[in-house]
């Protein structure tokens, strides 16, 4: 069960569902087929969560079987992250095929609902069945639960229609793999909208004009605009620059509200893991000044330096006042390095 995501808008990944079974082109080549059949092959619970989910075609290729497992075990995992993070739900699956029980759907909407600390990203390419359960008013949709369909080529701009009628406080698009043009796209009620190219072997390229398109589309409407990678078999190589930047800008439900350190302070690198920790927009490199947070990966959380046991709450929408860890850990802690820029000192604070 993943705790840290390499995925780059999100934090962290829950699985409470293995398997998926391919719906269109942009399921030819998934990265989750590849891995599933990978975790199928080892020891213990997790190669009997992936057991039959993914075979290889007569091509060679990994794809997905159809087979859907349940985890009902990692249903609570939510819960133990007291932390509040963003967290991509079912990168391994699909919350809304056919084979997950309207029960167990339930099931995971009530432990979202039941952990506002926590953003919750819900991505589909059934959107229809997600419509049909929020029709009759069977899932809870909180604030903190984010509805999302992936869009490869404009023949599914239907997904988009009816992500707008479902009722979640953030609905966005994942254009990922990009396998065409998208022009004018229907992004009224959109709130974000997410771009990459395909990675990995016999990836499909990706057009930079087709990129440009639609962050063209997003600035005329003010909609959020992702730029997640250009993919292709060696996508660190290929980077993530667009027209010199990086482009991560979310939600405005979520701009991130922590201040910026001067650049003449120097962080100590045990001060640096608590910045990663609540997102400090001045690492990695220079991005849009409409990008509203970093891509830090998730960690486990350190003590707070604050009162003992107090708990952390997330940042309040509306709020222009920073919120930091709880018992003003973090604040307490960069008092530390601007005071006495000390290892030792913020160790101690820490307790690492």
């Amino acid at each position: 069960m993943a705790q840290g995501s390499r995925i780059e808008w999100t934090e962290a990944t829950w699985n409470p569902v293995a398997g998926c079974t391919p719906v269109s082109p942009g399921c030819l080549n998934c990265y989750a087929a590849r891995m599933a059949l990978r975790l199928s092959h080892m020891p213990n619970g997790t190669g009997e969560k992936y057991a039959n989910t993914a075979k290889r075609a007569r091509n060679g290729r990994p794809v997905f079987s159809g087979h859907i497992n349940l985890d009902k075990k990692a249903l609570d995992l939510p819960r133990s992250w007291k932390l509040g993070r963003t967290i991509f739900v079912n990168s391994m699956s699909d919350l809304f095929h056919d084979g997950v029980p309207d029960k167990f759907i339930q099931q995971v909407f009530r432990v979202m609902e039941e952990c506002p600390q926590h953003r919750f990203q819900v991505l589909t390419k059934r959107p229809e069945r997600a419509l049909d359960m929020a029709r009759n008013d069977q899932l809870p949709w909180a604030d903190n639960i984010w509805m999302g369909t992936s869009v490869e080529t404009r023949t599914y701009y239907e997904r988009i229609r009816l992500l707008q009628r479902i009722p979640a406080k953030v609905r966005f698009l994942s254009c990922e793999p990009l396998l065409g043009p998208l022009k004018r796209m229907p992004l009224a009620g959109i709130h974000w909208v997410i771009v990459g190219g395909e990675s990995g072997p016999h990836s499909r390229s990706m057009q930079g004009s087709w990129v440009l398109e639609i962050k063209e589309q997003c600035e005329s409407r003010e909609v959020p605009f992702f730029f997640k990678q250009w993919g292709g078999t060696n996508k660190k190589e290929a980077g993530r620059e667009l027209g010199g930047k990086t482009w991560s800008q979310m939600p405005q439900s979520v701009q991130s509200t922590i201040r910026v350190l001067p650049p003449t302070i120097q962080v100590p690198a045990v001060a640096r893991r608590v910045l990663a920790l609540v997102g400090h927009p001045s690492h990695g490199k220079k991005t849009d000044s409409q990008a509203t947070s970093s891509e830090s990966q998730d960690r486990s959380p350190p003590r707070s330096c604050g009162s003992r046991g107090a708990k952390s709450r997330p940042p309040e929408q509306g709020n222009s006042k920073p919120r930091f860890l709880g018992g003003g850990g973090a604040e307490n802690l960069l008092g530390v390095v601007r005071r006495r820029n000390s290892v030792s000192s913020v160790r101690r604070c820490l307790s690492v």
